[in-house]
């Protein structure tokens, strides 16, 4: 098991975000770059699992801490004060439920073979717990009415995370509505929550998508905006 060094995580963390959209215009995709072991995006190089076992709820781990420890912080209700950017604000609610299925996961930095990650492959990744859940979110203006099952991580016993692009949206939320201005192919937007003992905090984003200037050549950029963020920064 290993884990992130302190002191240079901003750099790499900034490298690993401009590395993301540069392999999503390789591959033709849009990218958003999650947290360690987040589940946005198809990227086949960056922090991958290498082995996964099953567990238990109290069952024993190498981390230390079990999944049922890790869920008594997350599952249930949760609320938390919600800001749109276009500077309109609601309550956000979340409700979470254990579906039965857990693991343990040991990770690795796996890269692809291009040679354009050379900056960061000694980079350590952290192991985690992860535990399929069905999320409720909803918002009080009506925005947001969705339902996912969804796989919540923990990489340790206070804090659980989650990231996801929202693949559907039920609720009267339009994601073209705070995208910059430009001519955009698609957009997309995605969520990125996390649970500790402070409560509930994450924010949505959004990608705006074109195609390159030939049209044939498979390449795809994307602009990142702000949609919304809630709870403690």
């Amino acid at each position: 098991m290993t884990h992130i060094p302190n002191s240079p995580l901003p750099s790499r963390l900034s490298a690993f975000a401009g590395l993301s959209l540069l392999v999503a215009s390789s591959l033709g995709l849009g990218a958003c770059a999650p947290k360690d072991g987040g589940q946005v995006g198809e990227e086949n190089l960056g922090c991958q699992s290498v082995l996964s076992e099953p567990l238990t709820l109290d069952g024993d781990n190498p981390l230390g801490f079990t999944i049922a420890q890790v869920l008594e912080l997350a599952e249930g209700d949760h609320q938390s004060a919600l800001s749109w950017a276009d500077g309109n604000d609601s309550v956000l609610h979340a409700s979470l439920v254990f579906s039965g299925e857990a693991s343990y996961e040991d990770r690795e930095w796996i890269d692809d073979g291009s040679g354009i990650e050379p900056a960061l492959v000694d980079m350590d990744c952290n192991d985690i717990l992860r535990m399929q859940v069905q999320v409720e979110l909803s918002s009080e203006d009506g925005a947001l009415d969705e339902s996912y099952a969804l796989q919540l991580e923990a990489g340790t016993s206070d804090e659980a995370h989650l990231s996801t692009e929202l693949p559907t949206l039920t609720g009267s939320l339009v994601i073209e509505d705070f995208a910059p201005a430009g001519s955009y192919s698609s957009f997309r937007a995605f969520l990125d929550l996390s649970i500790t003992s402070a409560g509930l905090s994450g924010t949505i984003s959004g990608q705006a998508e074109s195609s390159g200037s030939g049209g044939d050549d498979g390449t795809v950029s994307a602009t990142s905006f702000a949609i919304a963020s809630f709870g403690s920064p």
